[in-house]
């Protein structure tokens, strides 16, 4: 199986990107568990293994959420060929109300 299907990089890391790795992991850390009273203060190597057995173990319900990242519709003008004049107004008023919701400017320039 490949390294990009096991969530692994295709590129090996430098040296010095190494070296930072495992710096980072043997920095301290303290793990809290969102779901109950479970933590764990540690080196994060550790502790990112022992939050990752606790969650299975305790809660494995959650391991199986998955929420891909959807995209927003565009709030860039568009217009569809056959489309008729109500049909265009609507779509505007729409894009003009979800702009001001999201609260993006469409009347400035630049």
């Amino acid at each position: 199986m490949s390294k990009i299907l096991q969530g692994q990089s295709r590129y090996q890391p430098s040296e010095y990107r190494l070296k930072e790795m495992e710096h980072e992991d043997n920095q301290p850390a303290t793990f809290s568990c969102a779901f109950c009273k479970w933590s764990f203060t540690g080196k994060v190597k550790d502790a990112r293994a022992k939050a990752q057995a606790h969650r299975e173990k305790k809660h494995p319900e959650t391991l199986l959420i998955k929420n891909p990242r959807r995209r927003g519709r565009a709030l860039s003008t568009f217009r569809y060929a056959r489309m008729d004049d109500q049909s265009i107004q609507e779509v505007e008023a729409e894009r003009q109300k979800r702009a001001f919701l999201n609260g993006v400017d469409l009347d400035s320039s630049g």
